[in-house]
């Protein structure tokens, strides 16, 4: 029985870690709503209720009544610097 306590345990080990690695490279992502910018407004952030990613290839974007718009992460009503990315 002993025989089978010390294999069992570092496959567990292995595998928690492994699990504990993954999660770690999900969570990199984070998952904010987009905001459209438009400078000639006294709002230039607009809220888009679409959700979005911080890392990704394909642009995080929304049609809120222009036509599409590139959707940003928000820093204030004035700022929103950061692209977003469409979450997978």
């Amino acid at each position: 029985m002993k025989k089978f306590i010390l294999p069992v345990a570092i496959v567990m080990i292995g595998a928690t870690s492994a699990l504990a690695s993954n999660v770690n490279k999900s969570s990199s992502k984070v998952p904010l709503n987009g905001y459209a910018f438009r400078p000639a407004e006294v709002i230039k952030c607009i809220d888009s209720h679409v959700v979005c990613d911080t890392e990704g290839t394909v642009m995080c974007t929304a049609d809120l009544g222009n036509g599409p718009e590139q959707l940003f992460q928000k820093i204030s009503d004035t700022s929103c610097p950061n692209s977003l990315f469409v979450r997978p």
